[in-house]
């Protein structure tokens, strides 16, 4: 069984001009623990109890991430953690919006839910790949999107894995028909999910690959292509990723 675990881009974020994303990791299920503890201790090296959340870019008022505020070095412990989730067997699969184009061409609500119907799809291919008898199959777990908007995407979501997809010709038959959700404070996996999220921010916001340069070669692709592939754009014709791939 593998897992897919995802976050988004939270509201304040875009506030200072980050593109809304949806993404995260894919991993087997029995490795997960491996990777949880190397976290763990991970995060004691950096002065932290093991059970504190993390985040890219933790709050400076919400006392949840007040120990990783602590640390001196932030852009020491994003590539720490990005280094440690490029040294396990993962596959990152990420959506951007590009909020310009989206102005002009459609409703955020409908690109997000296309978006999490994209990486499903996505989702759906690699464990076809993968051809595992009795463990090709997989469920999505997804950080608490916030009140009212849990439901939209849970319905969503259990509607193009009972009925197939809405915008792709394509029958969801080895993702679990549940989506997931969790907590990002209590779940290592979806903190760091996280990272992936704000390392693509990041990464877009500033025009600078030096953290996506640790985990490009985790990013899911087909014979070298990654955009369309394990980075998918909306709208399609949108050029704001294409200088990853120069």
């Amino acid at each position: 069984m593998y897992d897919f675990y995802l976050d988004d881009t939270e509201k304040g974020m875009r506030r200072k001009g980050y593109l809304p994303i949806l993404g995260g990791f894919i991993m087997e299920y029995n490795r997960y623990p491996e990777l949880q503890n190397d976290l763990w201790i991970l995060k004691e090296r950096f002065g932290l109890n093991k059970f504190d959340a993390i985040k890219w870019s933790p709050s400076q008022t919400d006392q949840t991430y007040r120990a990783q505020r602590r640390i001196p070095d932030q852009n020491l412990f994003r590539r720490s953690v990005l280094e440690l989730l490029g040294n396990y067997d993962v596959t990152l699969i990420i959506s951007v919006i590009d909020e310009d184009e989206l102005i002009r061409k459609g409703s955020l609500k409908y690109y997000r839910s296309q978006a999490l119907e994209h990486l499903s799809q996505r989702f759906q291919l690699f464990l076809q790949d993968k051809k595992v008898k009795g463990q090709n199959w997989g469920q999505i777990i997804l950080d608490y999107p916030g009140h009212k908007k849990e439901s939209f995407l849970s319905k969503y979501y259990r509607d193009i894995c009972c009925f197939g997809c809405k915008h792709i010709e394509m029958q969801l038959r080895l993702l679990s028909k549940t989506l997931y959700l969790a907590h990002a404070f209590s779940c290592e996996g979806l903190q760091l999910a996280d990272y992936v999220v704000g390392m693509m921010g990041y990464t877009l916001k500033n025009q600078d690959k030096r953290y996506y340069d640790l985990v490009r070669n985790k990013i899911r692709n087909y014979k070298g292509k990654i955009k369309g592939t394990g980075i998918i754009i909306f709208p399609s014709n949108s050029k704001k990723i294409d200088f990853l791939f120069q």
